[in-house]
């Protein structure tokens, strides 16, 4: 996993799946994907386990090729 205090923008945990984490249950949302060509500011993911929003900000490409 990556962690979120490292990353500038993004708020979020990211496995190097591309999964992000939900950052109140700690589980893995499947609904959205993160891959290199990915950018986005304020997408609001929903979390079908603890039933809460959260919003990703991640710049293209931010985090997925290792060390931020």
């Amino acid at each position: 996993m990556i962690n979120a205090e490292n990353c500038g923008k993004l708020n979020v945990t990211v496995r190097a799946d591309g999964y992000p984490i939900c950052p109140h249950c700690r589980r893995v949302v499947h609904g959205v994907r993160v891959s290199a060509e990915t950018e986005c500011k304020a997408l609001r993911i929903y979390c079908r386990q603890c039933k809460q929003v959260f919003e990703l900000h991640i710049d293209k490409g931010q985090c997925l090729q290792g060390p931020c």
